[in-house]
């Protein structure tokens, strides 16, 4: 639910276009699954409905990017 009580809609795809901006300012470490499910409006319990964790949520390819398998979405070609 958004602030307002209205639902929230949040796809898998989407996911990563939001947490990847946020780590690419705060680093990995400094980028607390809070502050991703803050700005997707969901709870903590709700973000790992499309994640397992931290680690695969950041390292996901972003949306229209391909990396290599094991291989973070950051590195550069």
């Amino acid at each position: 639910m958004t602030r307002t009580g209205e639902p929230t809609t949040v796809t898998s795809e989407a996911v990563p276009g939001v947490a990847l901006p946020l780590s690419a300012g705060r680093g990995y470490y400094g980028t607390a699954l809070s502050q991703i499910a803050e700005a997707l409006e969901l709870r903590i319990p709700g973000l790992y409905t499309h994640t397992q964790s931290q680690h695969g949520l950041l390292t996901a390819p972003a949306p229209g990017r391909r990396s290599p398998p094991g291989q973070p979405c950051w590195v550069r070609d």
